[in-house]
């Protein structure tokens, strides 16, 4: 079950992590290669070094993990290195209202990507039509459709999240005194399917 509360920002400044594809590889016996993409579409996987945590990062860290039961519920988690759109167009409106899909374009020369973005900032998303932010448009921010009631070249700009969840039921724990806290314990989120 999806809860919508954000993973605590503090904390998620410190782990590293991005999307990652999945590829099976084929060689040759001539060291010819198959390649075939098993995943269309990116899943998206954090880590980070629990001992790189200060007792009230931790404590955070410990009380969200709780609230959300290990892997039982996912929630939102800002990737700050990936997690703002400007003025990214989503198509022209001929007829309204019409409703369109959030997404981010990734871009190398003549080449690009495009990401379904699902899950939009609260009160941080901006709609333009033809340039011009409108108050007319209904937001999803739990599935990305944005609802324009004019017509135009409708963009937008703003911050999103990924929908993750905690990729373990366990938290290991120490109780050393001198460091009562995740000992060489790597805390892994990985992105979920919406």
């Amino acid at each position: 079950m999806f809860l919508d509360i954000v993973f605590p920002k503090l904390i998620s400044k410190k782990f590293e992590g991005g999307p990652i594809f999945k590829t099976f590889v084929y060689s040759s016996e001539s060291a010819y290669e198959q390649r075939i993409q098993v995943w269309e579409e990116p899943i998206y996987q954090y880590t980070v070094d629990a001992m790189a945590l200060n007792k009230n990062e931790f404590e955070k860290l410990l009380g969200f993990f709780y609230i959300v039961k290990g892997r039982q519920h996912s929630f939102r988690f800002k990737d700050w290195s990936d997690h703002y759109v400007e003025a990214q167009a989503l198509g022209v409106v001929d007829q309204a209202p019409a409703t369109l899909q959030a997404v981010k374009v990734y871009r190398t020369d003549n080449m690009s990507y495009v990401r379904k973005i699902t899950k939009l900032a609260k009160n941080n998303v901006h709609v333009f039509v033809n340039g011009v932010e409108t108050q007319n448009v209904e937001i999803d921010y739990n599935t990305g459709m944005i609802t324009v009631h004019e017509t135009g070249l409708v963009s937008w700009t703003g911050e999103f999240h990924v929908h993750c969840r905690f990729d373990t039921d366990s938290m290991t724990m120490s109780a050393d005194v001198n460091n009562p806290y995740l000992r060489n314990q790597t805390i892994s989120i990985r992105s979920v399917r919406s």
